[in-house]
């Protein structure tokens, strides 16, 4: 049986974005931008009036607005509450407390890497999903550590194909978001931190936490600048996210036995 992991303490450093407009001074503007785009693109897609949706994983309900907008009933779950007190269900991904085929659309985005228990949670997903249901997912691939202890996999297009064929799922759509160059940039604050963290003078460390942010500017836009001419000629085994729409298939119609006839 899968380990129920606890909830994450509320003391511990984490990432819950309230929205996916990043700055171009942000170390993570690249990421954020491509999950964001890709999230809103399919949910703008997909959702129709009345589908009943389910934020797993949802945080601080960033793209709560958006799927109420067009028309869905939003529903969400997490580990632990939210900031504004708005999860409506406290519980793991391997565990749902939701009938099976009762959701039409599930958004999973930037959770599974704090999920060791992935073909459990793509099988769980699936459960409560309605035949013909989609799964929209998104996980960090080449990304720094974060909410630690609690960050525990990347996972590769293989697998994700794996466990979805093993849930029983289809894909409609995976990609791989974001190129070498964009990964390098992602870490230039990160990489030059070592003086922020090695001084405790806070003059010096408030110039320095300056610098950083206009020299990771200015590493962004050059990046958006030369990215379509050298595009083409970056690893692309090298990249950021994975992004994915999945579909629950619908089972066969079980035929009539054939009869044989009179003679």
């Amino acid at each position: 049986m899968a380990k129920i992991l606890p909830a994450i303490p509320s003391s511990m450093p984490q990432i819950r974005r309230t929205h996916y407009h990043p700055s171009l001074a942000s170390s993570d503007y690249f990421m954020v931008k491509h999950v964001g785009d890709f999230v809103l693109t399919k949910l703008s897609e997909c959702i129709k009036p009345d589908m009943e949706v389910l934020d797993v994983g949802c945080g601080e309900q960033p793209l709560r607005a958006t799927i109420e907008s067009l028309g869905g009933r939003y529903q969400s779950t997490d580990i632990e509450q939210n900031h504004a007190g708005t999860v409506d269900h406290l519980c793991p991904i391997i565990s749902l407390p939701l009938p099976t085929d009762s959701v039409d659309l599930i958004l999973c985005s930037e959770v599974m890497e704090h999920v060791p228990e992935t073909e459990e949670a793509i099988a769980e997903m699936t459960r409560v999903l309605k035949p013909g249901g989609l799964l929209i997912l998104t996980t960090p691939f080449n990304y720094l550590l974060h909410e630690q202890p609690y960050d525990f996999v990347r996972l590769t297009p293989h697998q994700l194909k794996r466990c979805a064929g093993l849930s029983g799922l289809e894909i409609l759509e995976i990609k791989q978001a974001g190129n070498a160059l964009e990964v390098f940039v992602s870490m230039f604050s990160y990489a030059s931190a070592w003086f922020f963290n090695a001084t405790t003078n806070r003059p010096l460390r408030w110039l320095y936490s300056k610098a950083m942010q206009g020299g990771q500017a200015l590493a962004n836009i050059a990046t958006c600048a030369v990215r379509p001419a050298i595009g083409r000629f970056l690893l692309t085994t090298a990249y950021l996210s994975n992004q994915c729409v999945m579909r629950k298939k619908t089972p066969s119609p079980i035929l009539p036995s054939s009869t044989a006839s009179d003679s």
